[in-house]
Order: structure tokens, then C-alpha cells, then sequence
């Protein structure tokens, strides 16, 4: 079975974009402490972090 993360990721590649994947939303914020990104989708279940925690964070001016 093909995960849903699995087939955004292709879709968003196929036209030309560079993706990232984070297993939960302490990568979330390894990630974007290390990178700019210009689109941030997010599962409502991540583990690791608290996803209002998470969003402040990614909205947060560096």
C-alpha cells in the first residue's frame, strides 16, 4: 500500500520540487532549524512535539 506522504512526495517531485520527510515533529524542527522551506505540510498526529508548539515555531521569524 502506498502511503499518502509517499504519493505527495512524488506528486510534489514530478513537478520539479525538492521535498523533505520528517517521521515525527522533532525532525520536523531539526529540519527547519537547518533549511529554509517554502511549504511545510504537516500530519495532525505527529509524535515527539506538540503540534501547536511545532506551528509557532515554523512560524516564528528565525
Amino acid at each position: 500500500m502506498i502511503s499518502v506522504c509517499a504519493s505527495l512526495r512524488d506528486l510534489l517531485e514530478a513537478y520539479g520540487m525538492q521535498c523533505s520527510v520528517a517521521e515525527n515533529g522533532q525532525q520536523v524542527l531539526e529540519l527547519i532549524n537547518h533549511s529554509h522551506y517554502d511549504l511545510i505540510l504537516l500530519d495532525l498526529n505527529l509524535t515527539m512535539v506538540n503540534n501547536l508548539q511545532l506551528l509557532r515555531k515554523v512560524h516564528s521569524p528565525p
